[in-house]
């Protein structure tokens, strides 16, 4: 089941996982995508029909909750995962070996076995770096810690891997640091090669502006450049592009510009900008498309199809509503592909083009949640051109 449901596995990790690691009864286990799904026939949105009362995972059960139309079952491990920000794969072990890493700066390493997974402490960066979470009070850092591991299209022949992460988390620690790091393991992923940090290569460091909206995804596109977010920073900086904030950058491999960005003037790096906190994205594999979640501000949370040298508005819009007035108006900004109101959630969580073969009627589908809510959409595209959006969990 894992080889087929990688995208599900990775998108219940980072919703229902993310949801029940901020609960204070949270499980000792994590959450995949069952094979079994509706009919081809689903509908919108807007249906309240159910596919026969396939349950919701506990951990899901909002003021939001829907119908579901896909379920969950529960991988068994013996580790308690608190506060995860995401999974990867191990290349080349046919997807049976992944990591996930908790924002607190620990990754485990989990193997799928005969007898069940093995799930094993792979690494503290806490013990290496000055990574701190700090979840409540007035000068807390919720949004500080580890948000994402890469490993190097090439990482059979090099052994890299790659860290994004925010330093500087205690309380009333200014300013807070961003880095994206690299070292090397020279035994396939079994172990990295120093605990050292003098053995970790800074690839992109920028200090932030505010306590939240810090951290981003760092993923290698099908190009094989290396892609990085960044939120806002919590400041009107988005439509700056001197700055990183707000924006997806495009590098090489070491952290310098990628050839052919295409947003004019500032930074030679970013990719596209004028994201308010686009913490998660990903690539469609089989055309390439980058899709990605914007956390909204009062009122709107967004799904964007993210192209090379477009503004996707903020701060001057939210969604398709003027936020702010901006000098910049005449500025072709980027409509979202989808989006959608607080009253349906509050913090959207982005996800996957679906390709596997296990859930045939979601082929082509964009997979998304909202961590707020804990309902799973799918974003399904129309002969029209147009995006039909399906309740899923």
């Amino acid at each position: 089941m894992m080889s087929v449901n990688r995208i599900m596995v990775a998108l219940c990790v980072l919703v229902a996982l993310g949801a029940c690691g901020h609960s204070k009864n949270s499980s000792n286990s994590t959450a995949s995508s069952s094979s079994s799904s509706s009919s081809s026939n689903s509908g919108s949105s807007s249906s309240s029909s159910s596919s026969g009362g396939v349950p919701v995972a506990s951990c899901l059960a909002t003021d939001f909750e829907k119908p579901a139309r896909i379920g969950f079952e529960l991988l068994e491990m013996d580790q308690s995962i608190t506060q995860p920000t995401g999974m990867e794969f191990l290349p080349d072990s046919d997807d049976r070996i992944f990591y996930i890493h908790q924002q607190d700066g620990k990754i485990f390493r989990a193997q799928e076995t005969e007898e069940g997974i093995d799930v094993n402490l792979w690494v503290d960066l806490a013990e290496i770096f000055d990574i701190v979470v700090t979840p409540e009070g007035p000068e807390s850092c919720h949004e500080c810690g580890l948000y994402s591991m890469a490993f190097h299209p090439d990482f059979a022949e090099n052994g890299y891997i790659y860290f994004s992460f925010t330093v500087g988390g205690a309380v009333g620690g200014m300013p807070l640091e961003s880095y994206l790091v690299r070292t090397r393991s020279e035994d396939g992923g079994m172990t990295l090669s120093s605990d050292s940090a003098s053995n970790y290569e800074t690839i992109y460091h920028v200090e932030q502006p505010t306590r939240i909206h810090n951290n981003g995804k760092a993923r290698f596109g099908p190009d094989g450049y290396l892609y990085l977010s960044f939120g806002d920073g919590g400041a009107s900086t988005a439509q700056n592009t001197e700055n990183p904030y707000g924006s997806i950058l495009r590098m090489n491999d070491d952290g310098t510009p990628a050839p052919d960005n295409k947003v004019e003037g500032g930074l030679p790096e970013i990719y596209a900008y004028g994201l308010r906190n686009p913490w998660f994205y990903s690539f469609d594999r089989l055309t390439g498309d980058l899709w990605a979640g914007d956390v909204g501000q009062a009122s709107i949370e967004e799904v964007n199809r993210i192209v090379n040298g477009g503004n996707y508005g903020w701060d001057c819009y939210e969604g398709p509503n003027v936020y702010n007035l901006c000098d910049n108006e005449s500025a072709d900004f980027i409509p979202p592909v989808w989006h959608y109101p607080h009253e349906e959630g509050r913090s959207v969580t982005g996800g996957y083009v679906y390709r596997g073969e296990a859930l045939p009627e979601l082929y082509g589908t964009y997979l998304f949640a909202d961590f707020a809510g804990g309902t799973v959409w799918g974003l399904k595209r129309q002969s029209n051109g147009e995006y039909q959006r399906l309740v899923l969990s």
